[in-house]
């Protein structure tokens, strides 16, 4: 072999298990080229990346479609007061939190996560569409309960997904694709509404507003049927994948995090449970948990973006185009703010940088007059850029929850599920009576967007403590031990669990 062909071979830095499609567990040294592992991420990509990025358009488009229809009468037609709307938004996210952290647990328990995909999406999709017979607010009111019961899983469940594919220096950038979608959604489902909006009043006796959420709902049940034909099962199970790629997909990993995904860890419910308690005995979670809640209370303008665009005096078609760049900015500024903190292994300066500049935008808009539209459109640019924060902590989280997997996902799950609490309040903040300068609006967004760098900055102060004690030899709650695994002892002596602790606890340590 030449000395570049040695070059580019990756060698698992000690003896790793790897489980074959019978579910044998076999053990050895691991050998790969950079070619391979590029060919076989790319693999990953081309499969995974564009459904998930797809079906997070739809997501987002179905749970903010109500502000669309809103401009065309849903109010109105309903008979809601502002508070009965506000409460239509809100009552999503109750029914988001109460199922989350559990649908995660599941994703994680089940064999085959591509068909667990096609339930999630089809239902949210169907009760979506059942939203356009709606008669009066208690019935929307129900249905939106019922649509973030249905689609809690999604977000969070991707997250632990991809974790089971990608490496830290990956997976940032992949959970940014996937805020493609929920930062395309808006631009994209505005323009999408503003097609049925201005064409199908009255079509077969139905009001627009009805159809958009029809259409819109029907679309979704086709793409979810398209979810066991395009989505990877794990790489240990997967028949997609060949012998020697499934190999490669969990030893690369093993040999990052010093575990494999499998060691340790079952698929029944007990082990669920237990990860669930580490999850919750882990001061990191509540760190992550008030950060992400603060970042998306402090980004809760989001939903009434229309209703602000339109209060610059624009009608309801041109007001719906005009979210679209907003929708781009957030894209790229998501996608280029991600690269480069996967790049650094940086985490809370690209968090904290990205929520200042959102600091800005609100403070030119309070600052300038409500005739002054040019520069408060540019302000809601600029205020885009927050929106590169929530990736950056849902990739920190997985970082930082390597092992036992079902902690992982309990911790994701608890983490997105309880965080969006923060749209709760948020839902508030723009009612009519602040209209149209809302300046007590932004002021309120702008106390949130300091809590969240306050408790992003003291999650950051306590994960490099514990990188100072590991760099000590100090046996950290996070790293695999013992007491840790949900397995019993006969489990741990024969995957030698030992030398694993050994080898994170000088190789591992927590993105900063």
């Amino acid at each position: 072999m030449s000395v570049e062909e040695e070059k580019d071979v990756v060698v698992a830095s000690e003896t790793v298990p790897v489980v074959t499609l019978d579910g044998e567990a076999e053990t050895g040294l691991i050998a790969w080229t950079r070619e391979e592992e590029r060919a076989l991420v790319r693999k990953f990509d081309w499969r995974i990346t564009p459904f998930m990025v797809i079906t997070f358009i739809f997501n987002q488009v179905d749970r903010s479609i109500i502000a669309n229809a809103r401009l065309k009468g849903l109010q109105a037609d309903l008979g809601m007061t502002d508070v009965d709307y506000a409460t239509s938004i809100s009552i999503l996210f109750i029914g988001y939190i109460s199922m989350a952290a559990p649908g995660t647990l599941c994703l994680h328990s089940i064999k085959s996560p591509k068909w667990f995909f096609l339930f999630v999406i089809s239902i949210w999709g169907a009760i979506s569409a059942c939203t356009g017979a709606v008669q009066n607010s208690a019935q929307i009111i129900g249905c939106r309960f019922c649509l973030g019961f249905a689609e809690a899983t999604l977000y969070p469940g991707a997250v632990y997904y991809l974790s089971r594919f990608y490496t830290a220096k990956e997976i940032g950038m992949r959970i940014s694709l996937l805020n493609i979608g929920t930062n395309l959604s808006s631009g994209i489902g505005s323009l999408i509404a503003a097609g049925i909006l201005d064409r199908m009043q009255g079509l077969h006796g139905l009001s627009a507003w009805r159809w958009l959420f029809i259409i819109e709902g029907g679309v979704t049940i086709a793409l979810g049927l398209l979810a066991p034909i395009l989505l990877f099962d794990y790489p240990a199970e997967s028949k997609a994948l060949s012998e020697r790629e499934g190999y490669i997909a969990q030893a690369r990993l093993i040999a990052e995090r010093g575990v494999a995904e499998n060691a340790g860890d079952d698929k029944t419910m007990s082990a669920a449970w237990q990860g669930f308690k580490l999850a919750l005995a882990d001061p990191v979670t509540y760190c992550f948990f008030l950060a992400y809640f603060f970042f998306i209370d402090a980004l809760g303008y989001q939903i009434y973006q229309p209703s602000i665009i339109k209060s610059f005096g624009f009608s309801t078609t041109v007001t719906l185009v005009m979210v679209f760049p907003t929708a781009c900015m957030q894209t790229l500024s998501v996608l280029v703010i991600a690269y480069f903190s996967d790049r650094l292994q940086k985490r809370w300066i690209f968090t904290v940088g990205s929520l200042a500049a959102t600091l800005i935008g609100y403070i030119i808009f309070m600052a300038t007059s409500v005739s002054a539209i040019g520069p408060r459109y540019f302000a809601l640019f600029i205020c885009s850029i927050g929106f590169s924060t929530g990736p950056i902590i849902l990739a920190w989280v997985t970082q930082s929850t390597v092992y036992p997997p079902a902690k992982r996902a309990a911790t994701i799950g608890l983490v997105n599920g309880f965080a969006n609490l923060g749209q709760i309040p948020s839902s508030y903040y723009f009612q009519g009576i602040w209209a149209p300068a809302y300046r007590i609006s932004m002021g309120i967004e702008t106390v949130m967007l300091f809590m969240a760098a306050f408790f992003l900055t003291i999650l950051m102060l306590v994960l490099r403590r514990r990188n100072q004690a590991m760099d000590r030899g100090e046996k950290d709650m996070i790293i695999p031990s013992e007491a840790a695994l949900v397995v019993g002892e006969e489990a741990i002596r024969t995957n030698d669990a030992g030398e694993r602790e050994e080898h994170v606890r000088k190789a591992w340590r927590y993105a900063l």
